[in-house]
């Protein structure tokens, strides 16, 4: 690919409620008196290696609208050339005693209160808000930390979900270690992206009850406690840990009860969540409350594209059940019905990932389609699990061995939002936990909950 481009986004990538920023952030100790400017002049060779091979990761989002464009008209947002390579910032905070120490942070267990974006992040998550380079489909910002390292690896959301950013990283990873890339790898990143997947024909017509439109009666939901609304609950976001001697109780006591002939740990630890929650909100909702869970999947194999294919393949795995059958049930029942709402054998993700990218692609408004549209944030949940992310194994070639932590920063609060961030290196996995404050209270004293989950913050 040549650098004179001009490249529309995938059908998914089309939906503007997806422009926000994707930070990957990971830490490393390192002495005060070792200079950084070696990791600097690292990353940015990776960081050239990759936009010469792949050039569009130097670009940045434009939105086309005719006649501005002769290119794809249904398709307006694209990337366009920008700058050679990707932005890359070096901040020194050892200096700021507002900065904590890594020494602080480890001690702590990295908790949310001290990962601000505003510190750690070239730019902030949701749109709207500070930041330069908001249009960048990668920005790198280095930080030099007390005792540490931090170096954040930010997507732009509507060009990488969290599986391609991932597959992006890792194959900067190998650049910065002067490792070659494959002609695979390389082919599969700059597969054309319009026609990596396509919609259903013009005579197909989607179902009454299709989660991906809100209802004509329907109010939705607003996604964050900052727009003015005052009736809005507090928010809080919060981190807490579970260890690999946690998960592996937890899957053993679910294995015994399925419905199914296999759950995975991630379906055991999402089962988890959603009924520790349930009996959270029964005290305020009652217990006919139907709680849909919106389980975000990576669709790639449903649908015939390459699972090492870098860009924004998006869908939700929907399931739903009453508060209280949550409640009543048992952990392997609830994890068997996660489970076949994503196996290939039984779940409609095939046609239901085609669904979605049929109505993106008709939508003359596409903020009108998308996958959280019928979910009420006060009795439904927005999960997405990083678990099996490859993040503990990246060195970026800096010498400084294994990243010691792996996190997600502090940004604009958004209820019912769930992160199982990657497993690390003892088999521990954080989730981070968007939760209303008065929930909060009541889930520190769920005694099931805590017998399993370490508080962090």
């Amino acid at each position: 690919m040549t650098r004179d481009f001009e490249l529309p986004l995938e059908i998914f990538g089309q939906d503007p409620a997806t422009g926000f920023a994707t930070p990957f952030i990971f830490f490393w100790p390192l002495p005060d008196h070792e200079d950084a400017s070696a990791f600097v002049t690292r990353l940015q060779t990776g960081l050239d290696k990759i936009s010469e091979a792949i050039p569009w990761v130097a670009g940045k989002v434009v939105k086309r609208e005719p006649p501005d464009s002769h290119l794809n008209d249904d398709y307006p947002y694209k990337i366009v050339p920008s700058t050679q390579t990707p932005k890359l910032i070096f901040h020194d905070h050892r200096s700021s005693l507002d900065v904590p120490s890594m020494d602080e942070l480890t001690e702590k267990k990295f908790p949310i209160r001290l990962l601000d974006e505003s510190v750690l992040s070239p730019v902030n998550v949701l749109p709207g808000r500070i930041g330069d380079g908001r249009d960048a489909v990668l920005i790198v910002q280095l930080n030099r930390l007390r005792g540490g390292l931090a170096i954040n690896i930010v997507g732009n959301h509507q060009v990488l979900d969290g599986t391609g950013q991932e597959q992006l990283i890792y194959l900067l990873d190998k650049a910065c270690r002067g490792e070659a890339f494959d002609e695979e790898e390389i082919a599969t990143a700059n597969l054309d992206k319009v026609a990596i997947i396509q919609p259903f024909d013009s005579d197909w017509q989607p179902p009454l009850d299709t989660m991906y439109i809100n209802p004509p009666s329907a109010t939705p939901t607003p996604l964050t406690e900052e727009n003015g609304n005052q009736a809005m609950p507090a928010i809080e976001w919060v981190n807490w840990a579970l260890p690999k001697k946690a998960l592996t109780e937890l899957k053993k006591a679910a294995t015994g009860h399925l419905s199914c002939g296999f759950v995975s740990t991630d379906d055991v630890l999402t089962a988890f969540i959603w009924q520790t929650l349930a009996r959270v909100r029964l005290r305020r909702l009652g217990s006919s409350v139907e709680s849909t869970i919106g389980r975000a999947v990576n669709p790639r194999r449903h649908v015939g594209i390459p699972a090492a294919y870098p860009g924004h393949i998006s869908n939700n795995a929907f399931s739903k059940l009453t508060l209280r059958d949550l409640s009543v049930n048992s952990l392997g029942q609830v994890s068997s019905i996660l489970r076949m709402a994503v196996d290939p054998s039984t779940s409609g993700l095939r046609d239901s990932t085609r669904e979605f990218a049929t109505l993106l692609h008709r939508a003359t408004d596409k903020s009108t389609v998308s996958m959280s549209a019928r979910l009420n944030l006060d009795s439904d949940l927005m999960l997405s699990s990083w678990a099996s992310m490859r993040c503990y194994q990246f060195t970026f070639g800096l010498d400084l061995g294994n990243p010691s932590a792996f996190r997600r920063p502090k940004q604009a609060h958004v209820p019912s939002l769930v992160f199982l961030l990657p497993r690390n290196r003892d088999g521990e996995i954080v989730v981070k936990m968007g939760i209303r404050k008065d929930d909060l209270y009541v889930l520190q004293k769920d005694k099931i909950w805590i017998e399993f989950a370490e508080y962090i913050g």
